[in-house]
């Protein structure tokens, strides 16, 4: 079975084509940076000194191509920058008079990455991971109701957060009431969105995976994640 090119096994392929492979790389750190930046918080850095180290990361990345010498069988984008992110960290010292280059980041979105820290677990590791696992499954939701505010998809969008349990809801009974549905059309409803739900999840992790096998034990893996 062949699977489908995704950004990352793109990366990993466009072994003739540095830029292209920069701009593929930089799409994902800047949509992917808050697990490290709580990486960075968790392995004992301050607000700033957090958002520096993976601002200089992000720009070794970028700039120095490392993703040339990376062998194409790699396996995981997630496993595979929190090694990078751990050997930049234990030689920082060593760059911290380097001119940084590139935007600093947003301030609005450190202080939503420090909210996030009060409840992020203490290992390094682990609040990377839930991070970006919350990270990822929240782009697909974002997504999902989308679709449904622009008639992409039939039904209340303002469902979707309470039957996914991101916000206070009742009983199936009385959510299909305040919604003027009956019992069966409230949990047809909710298959249909959780069926496509799991299809942007699958195809949000297949951007950050190769090989089609791998997908879905990232997903489930990202889903246990959040429990």
């Amino acid at each position: 079975m062949r699977y489908p090119t995704t950004r990352w096994s793109s990366i990993l392929g466009a072994r003739a084509d540095a830029e292209q492979r920069r701009i593929l790389l930089g799409e994902l750190l800047t949509e992917y940076w808050r697990p490290l930046y709580l990486f960075c918080r968790r392995q004992g850095l301050d607000t700033e000194a957090a958002a520096d180290a993976v601002q200089d990361f992000i720009a070794a990345m970028l700039e120095r191509d490392v993703l040339q010498r990376v062998h194409p069988d790699r396996g995981r984008l997630r496993t595979y920058l929190r090694v990078c992110l751990r050997n930049h960290l234990a030689h920082r010292w060593e760059r911290q008079n380097s001119q940084r280059r590139g935007g600093r980041l947003d301030r609005t979105s450190l202080e939503a990455a420090e909210a996030e820290l009060s409840t992020a677990p203490h290992d390094p590791d682990e609040a990377y991971d839930r991070a970006w696992a919350g990270k990822l499954l929240s782009r697909c939701l974002d997504t999902l109701e989308a679709e449904y505010k622009h008639g992409q998809r039939a039904g209340p969008s303002a469902l979707l957060r309470a039957l996914f349990g991101l916000q206070a809801a009742g009983s199936y009974e009385e959510i299909a009431l305040a919604h003027d549905m009956s019992l069966s059309q409230l949990k047809s409803f909710a298959h249909r969105a959780r069926v496509r739900y799991r299809q942007l999840v699958l195809a949000e992790v297949a951007d950050t995976v190769v090989g089609g096998p791998m997908i879905t034990d990232e997903a489930l893996e990202l889903m246990d994640l959040m429990r």
